[in-house]
């Protein structure tokens, strides 16, 4: 009987430290996600209605790319730069 007790508090104790750890990991990462929003949120452009102050300059636009860019996803890859083709296995096993 007393094994089956210690089971069950050790099962018990294991649940809610879990349990916490999975509390204080999600806590830390919406503060993380609230930390980074916040910066954007006071960069964002004042609404319509409202006037600039005196002496404040736009928000330089930012740089558009280009459409020759190499990043273009249209073109497909060049299969002879592929990493799988640079692959190499040890022969001394």
């Amino acid at each position: 009987m007393t094994k089956q007790r210690r089971s069950i508090w050790v099962l018990a104790s294991l649940l809610l430290a879990g349990t916490g750890a999975a509390l204080v990991t999600l806590t830390a990462a919406e503060q993380k996600l609230s930390a980074t929003a916040a910066p954007a949120a006071a960069a964002a452009p004042p609404a319509a209605g409202t006037q600039p102050a005196t002496g404040a300059k736009p928000a330089p636009a930012t740089a558009q790319p280009s459409p020759d860019s190499d990043d273009d996803s249209t073109v497909p890859s060049d299969s002879r730069e592929s990493a799988d083709n640079n692959v190499s296995f040890p022969v001394d096993i």
